[in-house]
Formats: structure tokens, C-alpha cells, sequence
């Protein structure tokens, strides 16, 4: 069976799935150049793949430099994301064709180095509401997209999902259509509600168009624009240490939603994460944010001086 079939019947088997198509776009990217590596090795068919022959391609995987231009090779959860692609196209082969010998089988994903989380102070947040001039169609609009993402932790593709539609004012919720193709409401504040219902009737927009698009067009912007637009506000306002994406909007809309007495259950539905393993993540952000506040302010120590060693 040729490569490139099974590649293309993959792809298709996982949309029928209903996979988003951000992640069968990915998948069949990183098929292509799995069916590369097999083409300079001179394997043209899916019979001629062993487990060996994905040990080699994993280790072929790990002396790739990264994709970004940074120094140093691809990271273990980069070649995660390689195997996650080949177990998809043997889960297809195995129920779509029979295909009874799976070498993805046995393959383990890599231990992933523990991600920083990063996050915004409320310091920052208010500077970068600051920055966008209010006196341009860009500037309004980036404005009105940065209280979005502080406001309700959308993901910067739900983000610019949003039409005139999805709002309902008088209840304060968003429709999402979020990852995995799986819809929810999020609730957002007065003040984002009244930017919102303002730019909807200054631009006269209709129920279907975008609230989110370009000052020439009624197309919606792209997430590239986006965070090229973010860079050059974090520059304006001198956020050092902290890079402005849209996903550290995100995390902070996360963190201070606990820090202000929010339910940890409560946040993992308007996040739409499927477990509480991020929603840990952050808590436990959140227990080391407490534990410094008390290095600094609790009252044992600034009452009776901080003491000489340290009891276990």
C-alpha cells in the first residue's frame, strides 16, 4: 500500500472523526515528512515499516534543529506530537483497512520538560489596555481583542471565531466553538459587554460578520497579525521578561479568576479543558504566589524578626 494513499485516507478518516482541522493540518504535515524520511530511505510502502524503522525516524526526529529558528534541536514534545501523527495513521489502517501489524504500537511518547507558565501582572494587563491608540480603527479593535482575552481566557482561535451571533447580551455569554470541535458558553464582564456592544453599532455589523477584522476588509484577521500587532505593544509598554502572546492572556485571565476566590471546576468548563490537569497547574502557580505574599507580609516573621535558621 503506497504512502501517500494512506496518508491521504488517514487525514480524510480523521476528519469524518471530526478532528479540528488545525490538528489534521498538523497530522498530515508532520505524515509528509515521515513519507520524506521513508522516501530517502528508499521504503515506498506501509508493508516495508517496522518498529525499527520508527525508532530510526524518532532518532532522525531528535537531530533536527528547531522549527522557530531558535538554537538547539526539536523538543521532546515536538516529536510527541510526530508519534501522535503516526498512531493516528495506524488507528486508520488497523479500522478502516484491516491492517493488522501496528509498530507505533509500542512506542512511548518522551518525557516533556515541565513548561513555565507565564502570566501577566495586574500591572502589565493595565498597561497593554493602555497602549492601543484609541483614535484608529487597529488601535480600538487590538483594545477591544485584549479585553476579550483578559476578560474571558478564550483561546486567540475562539477569539477571532466571534460574530455578532455567538454574543448574547443579555445573558453574558459567549458561544464558543473550541478545540476538539466541542461547544461552550463563557460568561464575560459589564465593561467588555459595553465595548462590544459599541463597536458592533459604530462598524454596523450584521448578525454573521466577524467582530474581529481588518480595517480594509471584513475578512477576520489572522492570529499571525495578531501576535505581530501583541509583540509591538509589549514593546510600547516596556513588558520585560514576559512575552506578549495571546495565550499568557490566557493564564492570566486563569490566574486571576483564582485570586479573586473563582472555582477551580468552574474555571476548567469556561477554559474548556476536557480534565483539571491544567486547572492544577495553576493552582499550584497559585499556592506559590501565596507562599511568597507570606515570605514578605506574614505577620510572624515582621513581628518578631525573621528567625536565624530554618526549622525542618
Amino acid at each position: 500500500m503506497e504512502i501517500d494513499r494512506v496518508i491521504d485516507g488517514a487525514i480524510s478518516y480523521l476528519d469524518n472523526l471530526n478532528y479540528s482541522s488545525s490538528t489534521t493540518n498538523g497530522y498530515y504535515e508532520r505524515l509528509n515528512l515521515f513519507s520524506c524520511y521513508l522516501e530517502e530511505n528508499s521504503i515506498s510502502s506501509i508493508e516495508e515499516i517496522s518498529y525499527k524503522t520508527i525508532q530510526e525516524y524518532l532518532a532522525f526526529l531528535r537531530t533536527r534543529p528547531r522549527m522557530d529558528g531558535k538554537p538547539g534541536t526539536i523538543s521532546p514534545a515536538t516529536i510527541n506530537s510526530h508519534i501522535k501523527a503516526l498512531k493516528a495513521m495506524y488507528m486508520f489502517l488497523e479500522e478502516s483497512e484491516g491492517f493488522k501489524r501496528n509498530p507505533t504500537k509500542n512506542i512511548k511518547k518522551l518525557a516533556e520538560r515541565e513548561t513555565i507558565i507565564e502570566s501577566f501582572t495586574e500591572e502589565q494587563a493595565q498597561k497593554l489596555l493602555a497602549v492601543p491608540g484609541q483614535h484608529t480603527f487597529v488601535g480600538r479593535r487590538d483594545r477591544l481583542l485584549i479585553l476579550l482575552l483578559l476578560d474571558t481566557g478564550l483561546r486567540i482561535s475562539e477569539a477571532l471565531g466571534q460574530r455578532v451571533n455567538t454574543i448574547d447580551f443579555s445573558q453574558h455569554l459567549l458561544k464558543v466553538h473550541g478545540k476538539g470541535k466541542k461547544d461552550r458558553l463563557v460568561p464575560f464582564g459589564n465593561r467588555l459587554g459595553e465595548s462590544l456592544k459599541s463597536w458592533i453599532d459604530e462598524k454596523q455589523l450584521g448578525d454573521t460578520s466577524h467582530i474581529f477584522f481588518g480595517e480594509y476588509t471584513q475578512r477576520v484577521i489572522t492570529s499571525a497579525a495578531v501576535r505581530m500587532n501583541f509583540k509591538k505593544y509589549g514593546k510600547i509598554a516596556e513588558i520585560a521578561n514576559t512575552p506578549v502572546r495571546p495565550h499568557v492572556f490566557r493564564h492570566t485571565f486563569a490566574l486571576f479568576f483564582l485570586r479573586n476566590g473563582g472555582n477551580p471546576f468552574v474555571l476548567q468548563r469556561i477554559m474548556g479543558h476536557s480534565t483539571l490537569d491544567m486547572t492544577k497547574k495553576y493552582i499550584h502557580m497559585l499556592v506559590e504566589d501565596l507562599q511568597r505574599q507570606h515570605t514578605v507580609y506574614g505577620p510572624g516573621d515582621n513581628l518578631l524578626g525573621t528567625p536565624t535558621h530554618t526549622v525542618v
